[in-house]
């Protein structure tokens, strides 16, 4: 887990996401106030199950540095794991 991504998650207030899907949670706000850091791909090739904690990577375009909770299993190389809800 990067820097970037550990702020990302411990020093922000999350919410989610109004427009709600079955497939994750999404926080949307961190996504604007870091979309200019770096977040390169790393530990994105495993398939995410319910619980994990995905930050979008820097191939994920407008939804880079987006926090989402899995909730239903799914492989996205867009999204970087940095941590899991047990």
């Amino acid at each position: 887990t990067s820097e970037i991504e550990k702020e990302i998650v411990t020093k922000n207030q999350h919410f989610r996401r109004g427009d709600i899907t079955q497939q994750m949670i999404r926080s949307t706000e961190v996504r604007k106030k870091y979309k200019n850091e770096a977040n390169p791909p790393h530990d994105n090739q495993a398939m995410l199950q319910p619980g994990d904690v995905v930050v979008g990577n820097d191939a994920f375009g407008k939804y880079k540095n987006e926090l989402q909770v899995v909730l239903e299993p799914h492989q996205d190389s867009h999204k970087n794991r940095v941590g899991r809800i047990i």
